[in-house]
């Protein structure tokens, strides 16, 4: 019971941000078995991704006013053969932004497939919207389509 209580509170204190999806790609897997998640309102803390974004994607980074707009990086490792990111939602807690998305599945009748590439998503978010301080955590909650 009280696992529940918080739950429902923390999903309450969920708030919505102003967000904007600024590139998408894919990048070679990292070998993670679950997708990853990043937050970034500083030249260093990008640097923890930035080497997994494409060149063009990378070049995108110093045009970003952090002072304006924090980052927030998801790459999908671990999810066989993904494709196609849709981010539907993203919202924040004090500490954590959840990154909601939808992801495209191999066609039907495709038994195997070898992951050649993770797909990944670069989100912008108001700054004003993002909280101070902004969160420090990501959850990924990606869901095939159907």
């Amino acid at each position: 019971m009280a696992a529940a209580l918080a739950a429902a509170t923390t999903v309450a204190a969920a708030t919505g941000v102003r967000w904007v999806v600024l590139a998408t790609g894919t990048t070679t897997p990292s070998g993670g078995q679950a997708p990853v998640g990043y937050v970034a309102v500083t030249r260093v803390q990008e640097r923890r991704f930035a080497g997994r974004l494409d060149a063009g994607d990378r070049a995108v980074l110093p045009r970003v006013n952090l002072q304006r707009t924090g980052l927030v990086a998801v790459f999908l490792d671990g999810f066989p053969c993904g494709s196609k990111l849709t981010v539907n939602h993203v919202t924040r807690t004090a500490t954590t932004v959840t990154v909601q998305l939808h992801f495209t599945r191999p066609p039907i009748g495709v038994a195997t497939c070898v992951r050649t590439s993770t797909p990944y998503v670069l989100i912008g978010v108001s700054r004003t919207t993002f909280g101070h301080p902004a969160p420090t955590h990501v959850r990924v909650d990606a869901i095939a389509r159907s």
